[in-house]
């Protein structure tokens, strides 16, 4: 059914190009079900709006097999995404001060710089926030905030 319009296909038609695109994309039915907005996706393929028009008169004309690629690679890119956004601690933790910590050690696991960052009358908490990350990326030894300075904690810091 690689010729059939995308209008013309049955529910099951497009349950099964949509599948036989996940798995050449080598993405688990799994990981489809863990993840809501992917999830959402299949399904809102498989049972599209009556109306073309949201899509475009040139969406509904397409074959089927094409769409289901297309659709495919939305949901891996959805899947992808949240597991992203799931291993937030990459962004802010290093394994090894989790490692070390569970070995007994105490203290920093490399030296730090000998410098201080001196945040004077910073309006920003976001600025705030992303220069506290950056410091702590450096391994700057100090940061000091003066006047109206948003400190920790603060949610928009965090």
């Amino acid at each position: 059914h690689a010729e059939l319009p995308a209008r013309a296909a049955s529910p099951a038609q497009r349950a099964a190009a949509l599948d036989a695109a996940l798995a050449a994309l080598e993405v688990p039915w799994a990981a489809v079900e863990r993840c809501a907005p992917a999830l959402s996706m299949y399904n809102s393929y498989l049972s599209p709006r009556a109306s073309a028009s949201s899509a475009g008169p040139a969406a509904s004309r397409q074959p089927l097999l094409a769409l289901a690629r297309a659709a495919a690679h939305n949901v891996a890119h959805a899947i992808r995404l949240a597991e992203a956004s799931a291993a937030e601690y990459i962004r802010s933790t290093d394994e090894a001060h989790a490692a070390a910590s569970a070995a007994g050690l105490s203290g920093p696991l490399r030296p730090g710089h000998e410098l201080a960052l001196v945040l004077d009358n910073v309006r920003s908490a976001y600025n705030v926030g992303s220069l506290l990350r950056t410091a702590d990326t450096a391994r700057v030894t100090q940061v000091l905030t003066c006047g109206y300075t948003p400190t920790p904690p603060h949610p928009k810091i965090d």
